[in-house]
This record gives structure tokens, C-alpha cells and sequence, in this order.
């Protein structure tokens, strides 16, 4: 059942409302910027692998790359390469520009996409390459309780069939070259242009 207030009431409600959003103002602008309900947290299974996340197509795109790879090319050999899209929770978005770190339980996804091009002459492009269905993720979650080094790193191949699990890699695998190339919080921030331009326009602000 809906209550309904006379006319004079539903006024004095109003006009109340608007002097106490008023008055408010500066706390409100303390508020985060997005206010989306809680944080996405990463869930394991009974033996502690990583489930692999899901709804993060939802989540804030941080950065994209294409070709990046940890040896240098061979000259004519070079290949196009993959492309990356590396999300992270809405939340752990505006917590960093913020306060220039990532809070506990922030996760990175990053896609592996084929490049693709599709030919013919019903199509519009005539030159170039998009990103493909993702092929494997990679994952990242920061949890200081759970792994001793602050990070936990997971690799999930294939994007069809039920949820999966993955136990984390082995600290020599990921970490320490994280730890050592990472921009920030052993975080390849370098290479996150969306981010990291959010954080530079905040603190500009300020």
C-alpha cells in the first residue's frame, strides 16, 4: 500500500529534502564516485583455487595493448600479435584514482584476444584488425592474507563450457616480475593509459 501525503504535506517534505541536501553538500562530495552496491570479491574453491570471475565484462576497462610480450621481435617475423583488455572492479577504479593504490581484494582481469579481420564485400572496413573472442584470461587479486607477497596470479584458458578454478601461480612465475617491472604496487600501470589518466586528472583537481 502507498501512503499519500496531502498537498501542503508533500511541499513541507520537499522543501525539507532540498535544505537538507543543502546542507550536505560538502559530505556528499566526499562520496565515491561510483556507488554501484559492494565490491565484486574474488570467491576460491574448497582447496583455495581461484573461481574464474565472472561478470567482469561489466567492470571498468583500465587500459588495452596489442603485441605486448616479453621477447623482443624477430625482425620480419614480427606477428600482429594479441590483444589485451585488463579490467578491475568499479570500485578498485575510483579507489586508486583517489588514493593512488589498490585496495585488498582488487582483481585485474586481462583478456587474451585473437586479432580477427573479416573480408568480403558486404563489410564496411577494408583494412585493419579487431579483437576476437578471448581465447584465456589472465588474473590478479590483491590479498594480503591469503598470499605473502600481497598478490595471488591465475591463468584460466578457454571462455566456454561450466566455471573453472586455478591455483595460483608460483611466486618466481608472476611476482617477481611484477614486483620488479610493476609501476606501482607491482601493478603495470605504465601500460594502463585509461587509469592512469584518471589518476593524473584527479590530482590535478585537487
Amino acid at each position: 500500500m502507498i501512503a499519500r501525503l496531502a498537498p501542503k504535506a508533500a511541499v513541507l517534505t520537499l522543501l525539507a529534502a532540498v535544505v537538507a541536501l543543502a546542507a550536505g553538500g560538502d559530505e556528499a562530495s566526499q562520496l565515491p564516485m561510483h556507488k554501484l552496491g559492494p565490491m565484486a570479491r574474488p570467491e576460491y574453491n574448497d582447496v583455495g583455487a581461484l573461481l574464474r570471475p565472472e561478470g567482469y565484462e561489466r567492470w571498468t576497462l583500465v587500459g588495452t595493448s596489442i603485441g605486448l610480450d616479453y621477447s623482443p621481435a624477430k625482425g620480419a617475423d614480427e606477428k600482429l600479435g594479441i590483444f589485451h583488455n585488463v579490467y578491475t572492479q568499479p570500485e578498485a577504479f575510483d579507489h586508486y584514482v583517489e588514493h593512488g593504490e589498490f585496495p585488498e581484494q582488487t582483481i585485474f582481469v586481462v583478456t587474451n584476444n585473437p586479432p580477427t579481420r573479416k573480408e568480403g564485400s558486404d563489410d564496411i572496413h577494408r583494412r585493419g584488425h579487431f579483437a576476437g573472442e578471448p581465447t584465456g584470461l589472465e588474473v590478479s587479486v590483491k590479498d594480503s592474507k591469503r598470499f605473502d607477497v600481497g598478490w595471488g596470479y591465475f591463468m584460466y584458458y578457454g571462455t566456454k563450457g561450466p566455471r573453472t578454478a586455478s591455483a595460483p601461480f608460483a611466486r618466481q612465475a608472476c611476482y617477481d616480475c611484477h614486483a620488479e617491472h610493476g609501476e606501482e604496487d607491482a601493478v603495470f600501470v605504465q601500460f594502463y593509459s585509461v587509469l592512469k589518466g584518471a589518476r593524473a586528472r584527479r590530482l590535478q583537481a585537487k
